[in-house]
């Protein structure tokens, strides 16, 4: 996944983080995928998902291997929305 790029609208490219491989383990059969939007925030998708903000913790613990700063999050990033 290493020599994934991702496309701005300013045509810059940069490359998206290296991800550990997914296991079976990993992911729970009743969890969801989002993919993150432009202008979105570990908040906005809990609010999505949950009905509020404060569940955003959740978000941020099932994706630990992808989010190291919760304050910014990608557009095109796939995160593990846990049931």
């Amino acid at each position: 996944m290493a020599d994934l790029k991702r496309r701005f609208a300013d045509n810059r490219t940069t490359a998206l983080p290296d991800l550990p491989e997914e296991s079976d383990q990993d992911f729970d059969a009743t969890d969801r995928m989002y993919i993150v939007r432009e202008d979105d925030s570990l908040s906005s998708i809990a609010r999505k998902f949950y009905g509020n903000a404060s569940s955003r913790r959740r978000i941020l613990e099932a994706n630990r291997a992808l989010i190291h700063d919760p304050f910014q999050i990608e557009p095109g990033w796939r995160l593990r929305i846990p049931a």
